[in-house]
C-alpha cells in the first residue's frame, strides 16, 4: 500500500517555520497523511513542528489489523517529518479504531529512528484492546464446565509460574508470570517483545480472586517499556501511550482460564463483563520462556 503526503509544500512551509510554542494544528478536515485507498489517515495531534510531533492514525479494525498498513504509514511519516522539520527528536503516533487505541509506535534520532511499535489484537493480551465482546461473555466462560477457578489453575500448573501464549518453536508472544500466587489472589506480570532487538513491554498489577477469576482495577497496573535501542525518552513515550489501551476497560478487568486437554484458554474480562481481543491458548513453563514478535 502506497502513501502520500497531502499537500507537500503548505506541509513543508509549516514545519520549517514552525509554529509557536503549544500551537496545534486543529483541523479534523486536513489530513497529514492517508493512504492510497484512503483507508487509513493519519492527523497531526500538537504542534506540526517540534521538539515532539505527534499523530493519530485514523482506520478500521481490519485495516490495523493486517499488521503492515500502520507500519509503512509510520515509517513514510517519519522519513517525511525528519525531512521537513529540522527541530524533531522524536515522533510518536497511535492508531484508533471503532474509538479504541489498537496502535503505538515510536521513533526517535538517538536510536537513528529506529521504529517501535505494538499493533492491534492478534495476540490477545491485556494491551489488545482491539475487539470487545458483549457482556454475557464472562459469564459464560465461567460457565462452562472447563473452567479452572484460580485455586483450581494453579494446582493444574504445578511447580510452572509462566503460561505461554501462542507457542511455537520460535517462543510465545505473550508470556504470564504468576507472582506470589494463592486461591485469594496473585500478581501478573505479561511481557511483550516489541522489536528484534529486545525491548519488552511489561504490565503488572495485583489481583484478587473473585468467583475463580483473577480481578483488579487497570489503574493500577504498571506498564514500563525496557531494553533494546531506543532512548529513555522514546521507551516512556510508549509506556504512557500504551496505558491509554487500559482506559477503555472500566473499574475492573478479570482474567479467566479453562481447560483445553493438556494446553489452557485464558480471556481477559472488562468491567462489564465483555471479551477483550481473543482468547489465548496457553502452555505451561517454569522458567521464563522464550519471547517473540508477532508480525
Amino acid at each position: 500500500m502506497k502513501h502520500s503526503i497531502v499537500a507537500p509544500a503548505i506541509l513543508a512551509a509549516l514545519c520549517m517555520a514552525g509554529p509557536a510554542p503549544g500551537q496545534s494544528l486543529k483541523r479534523p478536515d486536513a489530513p497529514f497523511i492517508r493512504s492510497a485507498d484512503g483507508k487509513l489517515v493519519g492527523r497531526l495531534d500538537g504542534p506540526a513542528c517540534s521538539s515532539t510531533v505527534s499523530l493519530v492514525f485514523s482506520g478500521t479494525s481490519e485495516v490495523f489489523g493486517d499488521g503492515k498498513s500502520a507500519n509503512r504509514m509510520m515509517s513514510n511519516v517519519v522519513q517525511n517529518v525528519r525531512a521537513s522539520c529540522g527541530s524533531v527528536n522524536l515522533i510518536a503516533a497511535k492508531g484508533v479504531a471503532n474509538g479504541r487505541v489498537v496502535y503505538n509506535a515510536v521513533a526517535d534520532a538517538s536510536s537513528k529512528w529506529l521504529l517501535l511499535e505494538l499493533g492491534g489484537d492478534r495476540s490477545g493480551g491485556l494491551l489488545a484492546s482491539g475487539t470487545v465482546g458483549a457482556s454475557g461473555d464472562q459469564n459464560r466462560f465461567a460457565a462452562s464446565n472447563r473452567f479452572l477457578p484460580l485455586g483450581s489453575l494453579l494446582k493444574t500448573m504445578g511447580g510452572a509460574r509462566y503460561l505461554c501464549a501462542q507457542q511455537t518453536a520460535e517462543g510465545c508472544t505473550v508470556s504470564t508470570e504468576f507472582r506470589a500466587a494463592s486461591e485469594g489472589g496473585a500478581t501478573l506480570v505479561s511481557r511483550y517483545l516489541l522489536d528484534g532487538g529486545g525491548t519488552l513491554a511489561t504490565v503488572s498489577y495485583d489481583g484478587t480472586n473473585v468467583g475463580g477469576l483473577l480481578c483488579a482495577n487497570p489503574k493500577s497496573a504498571k506498564i514500563t517499556v525496557e531494553g533494546g535501542s531506543q532512548s529513555p525518552a522514546a521507551r516512556a513515550r510508549l509506556a504512557d501511550d500504551l496505558r491509554e489501551r487500559l482506559d477503555p476497560y472500566g473499574s475492573q478487568i478479570c482474567s479467566g482460564w479453562q481447560a483445553s486437554g493438556p494446553r489452557f484458554i485464558g480471556a481477559n474480562f472488562n468491567a462489564q463483563g465483555a471479551q477483550l481481543g481473543k482468547a489465548l491458548v496457553l502452555t505451561t513453563s517454569a522458567t521464563p520462556p522464550k519471547l517473540r514478535r508477532e508480525e
